[in-house]
């Protein structure tokens, strides 16, 4: 046997590019912001290059380990989740962290800005949803209901409703005005993992561990933010993958017309 690779010697080493699998892109900047264990790496999509990390200091403590990413719907800021259920947001251009918000008990599992980015919602491990208020760097209250991890977040902008679902296998409503549940859905066989909106918010889809994709229609349309039935989220029939692992992730395009399904294994 000809050993071919005795001529080859290393020159250079990346580090971690990802480690939780948490990606946040912001097509301001062209900046892809990737979870790599206690860092935040941004990088350079059309040059391959990395622009520089984003490194929380605990002063005599270990760092924890970055779970989330939500980038900021105007660009720079990006929102942090970590392993010890803090949030930073980080300004991207100068990789200073603006503030640590602490509220969770367990690890961060979900973050979403609202559209605007004056609200940032986060999920944690400990089933409890903390909404923050971006301006004023605080949190505005806690939203308790889930038995399980909280897996995704969306907001209704409209109705200024909050959707949230979790691995006890539910999908919620919440009214932000009044901060309780106004709705619950039971659709998947298992664990619900994944969830967004379309960009006109007329359809929220699910993802879980069994071989279905849930569509829900939203009864929302008279813009008025009065719901137009008594349930929020209408079923409108499931869409079937190909792959059998959970659905790790669903999203929806910028047009709203494609949806893009990543699943926990290779597909």
């Amino acid at each position: 046997m000809v050993k071919a690779y005795l001529r080859y010697e290393h020159s250079a080493s990346f580090g971690v590019i990802t480690a939780a699998g948490a990606l946040a892109y912001d097509p301001q900047t062209q900046l892809l912001a990737a979870a790599a264990l206690e860092d935040v790496a941004l990088w350079n999509v059309k040059q391959g290059t990395l622009v520089r990390k984003l490194t929380a200091t605990a002063s005599g403590q270990a760092t924890a380990e970055v779970t989330q990413l939500a980038a900021y719907p105007r660009g720079k800021l990006l929102a942090a989740g970590y392993s010890d259920g803090t949030v930073r947001l980080w300004d991207a251009a100068t990789g200073v962290c603006d503030v640590s918000l602490s509220g969770h008990k367990a690890p961060v599992s979900a973050l979403r800005f609202n559209r605007s980015g004056s609200q940032l919602a986060s999920g944690s491990q400990d089933t409890d949803v903390i909404l923050w208020d971006v301006v004023a760097q605080a949190g505005l209250f806690r939203l308790r209901g889930h038995h399980g991890q909280v897996t995704g977040l969306a907001f209704l902008e409209a109705g200024n409703r909050l959707v949230s679902c979790a691995k006890d296998g539910y999908l919620k409503v919440w009214e932000l005005s009044t901060q309780h549940c106004s709705q619950t859905v039971v659709g998947h066989r298992g664990e619900v993992w994944a969830l967004d909106v379309d960009v006109a918010q007329q359809r929220v889809v699910t993802g879980s561990s069994d071989a279905d994709l849930r569509v829900f229609t939203v009864h929302d349309s008279d813009g008025t933010g009065a719901s137009t039935s008594y349930s929020t989220l209408v079923g409108a029939g499931s869409v079937q993958r190909v792959a059998s692992e959970r659905a790790a992730a669903v999203k929806y395009d910028a047009g709203g017309a494609l949806l893009g399904v990543q699943s926990a294994g290779r597909a």
